[in-house]
């Protein structure tokens, strides 16, 4: 852990933006282009909402303080573009700033009036969106136009213009530069899917860049001069209608939150459905084309060994994803089981892939066997470039039903769900058929340790190891604010002479930090940053103290759908090996990310944190994450949030009610595959209830799935206020301390007397026993490397 005192640009931050930088094209795509780029730098006409004020990334926990922020603007000047229309980005600068100031006016009056702080009112209140009508004048020789959409933790989307649907200033500017003489790209500064309808028709270049952190306004420079290419791929279906997806009719419900369309999420609902959307899961387009082509196949225990191999048909330089996917005979839908991205090939080049398909993911829950089972049947084995576009490589029969593993049943409600006949599959695979006999997996088991040393500590102590420490309870100091010895960090454990603490810091696009601080005169840390200065109107408040400035400045990878957009393990490896280095750096032993709850509605505020609708390839991109921030020593991962959390509306106390079948194939086999695949140090329950009960406090989704099923080792601990802070519900509690403990959980976060309280008199009542506070105390002083 360093200090740094100078503000001079440090070395970490040179290295890490540069490797930001060299990756994040792999993030972004076309969804639409006819050849006019790349270009070389010339004059250009830009206009859009996201030109000059380009977002980084979301807003709330998953945001990241950093030095600067390159916007698309200043990343074309870098790269020798001259701007022809610094006018109109003035004049939309004004107009945005005096709605932004208009928007604060009325959140503090409507704040005055409920007697509450603004700050109390802000993730509940939509930013307005500005209007504007200025000609489209300038004399460059092509048009840029960036639609630019924010998004944040504690409030979800809407579908009325200016988010999901573009505004009428948006529609009317996009068409009429589609008219003029100039070549004209769209594109999308955005962190999760829009409607594009309006203009899908006039546009003939459509690239997605996403939100790539500080350095997106270079990568899209790049891009646009062929220094680098897009070769990312969608991971969530872009609908023509919010309507069309099934989750809009009970999204967004208070309370109750029914998931009535069960396991058809995504492309799983469109494809069975038949429901033709805007662009299909796994779609994305570079400056070139591939041919992919099946060659030969073979069945090696559990897996089937698919040979690919995959020609640059074009005139530039690219990468191909190679998507294999599965489909029962008499199934209702296909789903993805393996995935891999080609080198860099050149045009004409070509490259054989071999692609290890775990043929255990054709197994599905069944209910009435408590199973998850590999059904009699013949299964088609598609390879292709989008869900849309495969061909069947592979005919695979099994001869008889096989259980892959036994589980328990889960106290699950009747769920009325939408239904399909399944429909007969005719396969005509290329690679003819091969017979495949499932083998059995071993069982990972969970035991649980307890040391002497904690069990020679009294009650009171062990309770207080089991939370984190006992701010004021004030909403500043507990949201990104509440470190000791780190400014910024979102909490600590506790800890004395013999204990040390665990820093827990925010996530998942870099480390959430204060990058100035302080020191008290008893040399614990003092933020010069208002930890919710993000939200803020004016960006950034410091507070100005006498004493030594400290620097601790991060980097901003990109967002998490970006990230899986890529379809790229090293690459995720490798931006999670970023914030590793930099947890080591300033101090912080768990990062409070991965997260990967399921795109189930492209409204959900905080989707640009999350990865995909697919949970195989949400469980890879996180596993990826995992692995690259845990090679560094001492760091540890928190994935989150654990189970269902697919809303921001009434997030602290709405039920999320799911099926069986859709929890197992669904929302816990995106944890369960980034288990399996990176074993996380550590893993957060969600602020909501599944099933009417919490999830902090489900023993079902703790004991008995996650350590019995899955054998997981390691640390759970609540989100933050879990067990109180944030009031009441209409018709739910909050979850209480000792009700996590009781569950299998070890660490309430972040920390408030009557959690402790709480802790202490479910001992001495008999609510909870004194073996479960051991345990708990024990996985939390192992984490932090104790010795016991």
């Amino acid at each position: 852990m360093i200090r740094l005192s100078g503000k001079e640009i440090q070395r970490h931050e040179i290295e890490h933006n540069k490797a930001v930088r060299e990756n994040a094209s792999e993030c972004t795509l076309f969804l639409k282009r006819n050849g006019d780029f790349p270009v070389c730098p010339c004059a250009v006409n830009l206009y859009g909402s996201g030109a000059r004020r380009t977002v980084k990334g979301g807003k709330g926990s998953g945001d990241v303080n950093t030095r600067y922020t390159v916007s698309i603007e200043q990343g074309l000047k870098n790269a020798g573009f001259k701007i022809e229309t610094e006018h109109w980005l003035d004049e939309y600068d004004r107009i945005a700033e005096e709605t932004n100031e208009k928007f604060w006016a009325d959140l503090e009056r409507k704040a005055k009036e409920l007697n509450v702080s603004p700050f109390a009112l802000i993730m509940n209140s939509p930013r307005y969106i500005p209007e504007y009508d200025m000609p489209l004048d300038g004399d460059g020789e092509i048009n840029i136009y960036v639609i630019a959409r924010d998004s944040s933790e504690g409030i979800d989307r809407s579908s009325r213009k200016g988010d999901w649907q573009l505004s009428d200033d948006e529609v009317r500017d996009i068409k009429a530069l589609s008219e003029r003489k100039e070549k004209f790209m769209l594109v999308l500064n955005v962190g999760g899917a829009v409607d594009l309808s309006p203009v899908l028709a006039y546009v003939e270049n459509i690239l997605l860049l996403s939100q790539l952190g500080a350095e997106t306004g270079n990568v899209f420079a790049d891009i646009l001069t062929g220094k680098s290419y897009p070769c990312g791929k969608l991971t969530t279906t872009w609908a023509k209608s919010i309507n069309d997806y099934p989750s809009t009719r009970t999204f967004g419900a208070k309370n109750e939150v029914d998931y009535t369309e069960g396991d058809f999420v995504g492309y799983r609902y469109f494809e069975a459905f038949e429901v033709k959307p805007q662009f299909p899961f796994g779609y994305g387009k570079g400056y070139t084309d591939f041919t992919v082509k099946p060659v030969s196949a073979k069945i090696n225990g559990n897996y089937c060994i698919l040979t690919v191999l995959i020609k640059n048909a074009g005139g530039y330089k690219g990468k191909e994803v190679v998507q294999i996917y599965a489909i029962k005979e008499d199934g209702a839908y296909k789903k993805l089981i393996a995935f891999a991205k080609t080198e860099t090939l050149e045009s004409g080049e070509s490259q054989t892939l071999e692609i290890r398909c775990d043929l255990c993911e054709l197994a599905a829950y069944g209910g009435g066997n408590c199973a998850y089972v590999i059904s009699k049947g013949v299964y088609g084995i598609y390879c292709g470039n989008d869900s849309e576009n495969t061909v069947c490589a592979l005919a695979v029969r099994v001869e008889k039903d096989f259980i892959i593993e036994k589980v328990n049943r889960l106290n699950c409600p009747a769920i009325e769900e939408i239904n399909l006949e399944n429909k007969i599959k005719r396969f005509n695979p290329l690679l003819g058929e091969a017979v495949y006999k499932p083998v059995q997996k071993p069982k990972t088991k969970s035991i649980d340790y307890i040391s002497d040393t904690v069990k020679s500590l009294p009650d009171e102590q062990l309770a207080r190891i089991c939370v984190g420490v006992l701010n004021d309870m004030t909403l500043e100091n507990n949201v990104g604010n509440s470190g000791k010895q780190v400014a910024g960090a979102a909490g600590e454990t506790y800890s004395d002479d013999f204990i040390k603490p665990l820093v827990l810091a925010d996530g998942p696009a870099g480390l959430r930090i204060s990058p100035k601080f302080k020191l008290d005169e008893n040399g614990k840390v003092k933020a010069s940053q208002n930890a919710l200065a993000g939200l803020l109107p004016g960006g950034v408040q410091t507070t100005e103290d006498d004493g030594e400035t400290f620097y601790q400045y991060c980097t901003a990878i990109p967002v998490g759908t970006a990230l899986a957009q890529s379809w790229n393990k090293e690459l995720c490896e490798k931006m999670g090996d970023i914030v590793g280095k930099e947890m080591q750096l300033f101090g912080i032993d768990i990062w409070l990310a991965p997260a990967l709850n399921i795109h189930r509605n492209p409204l959900c505020g905080r989707n640009f944190e999350y990865y995909s609708e697919d949970p195989y390839l949400s469980g890879i991109i996180a596993a990826a994450v995992t692995c690259g921030v845990q090679r560094n020593k001492g760091c540890s991962v928190t994935v989150k949030h654990y189970l269902a959390n697919n809303q921001e509306t009434d997030r602290f106390f709405s039920s999320s009610n799911v099926s069986e079948k859709a929890l197992r194939d669904i929302y816990l086999k995106a944890f369960k595959v980034c288990i399996e695949h990176s074993s996380p140090k550590a893993l957060m329950t969600s602020y909501n209830l599944v099933n009417g009960v919490h999830t902090a406090e489900s023993g079902e989704f703790i004991k008995t799935v996650l350590r019995g099923e899955w054998g997981y080792k390691g640390l759970v601990m609540t989100d933050w206020l879990s067990t109180g802070g944030m009031g009441k519900g209409e018709k739910y509690p909050s979850a209480t301390a000792h009700g996590c403990i009781a569950a299998g959980g070890d660490l309430i976060m972040p920390g408030r007397d009557e959690d402790l309280n709480n802790i202490i008199d479910a001992v001495k009542s008999g609510k909870i026993t004194r073996n479960m506070l051991e345990t708990s105390a024990s996985r939390i002083l192992k984490l932090s490397g104790n010795k016991l």
